[in-house]
């Protein structure tokens, strides 16, 4: 449970406190700022190994390849509720994905 409860602290700190407004405005547009985003991403996951790391980055890469531009759109044309419900399902897809890479690679 500790583990876990790790990851998911880990997934916050990077997904949000360390995303710039550009990345999370960018990436629902541009590769470039979906990608910088995912490198930062990365790196909270790096002292867990190159497995693990890597298959959390690409994971949290597609996840937001699609949720981000399904969420820009639910914003601009205002539905509020539905984008948050997106926020979630989005949060929600990231934490199965951690919990899934942990059960694979996990030393």
């Amino acid at each position: 449970m500790q583990e876990i409860l790790t990851l998911m602290t880990i997934h916050f700190v990077f997904d949000f406190v360390l995303q710039s407004d550009k990345m999370a405005l960018g990436k629902s547009k541009s590769w470039f700022w979906l990608t910088a985003h995912i490198a930062v991403y990365g790196i909270g996951f790096m002292p867990f190994g190159f497995n693990f790391w890597a298959a959390t980055s690409a994971l949290h890469f597609v996840t937001d390849a699609i949720t981000s531009r399904i969420n820009s759109k639910l914003w601009a044309s205002k539905k509020n509720h539905w984008f948050f419900v997106g926020v979630g399902a989005d949060q929600l897809i990231h934490l199965y994905c951690l919990a899934w890479a942990w059960q694979v690679f996990k030393s």
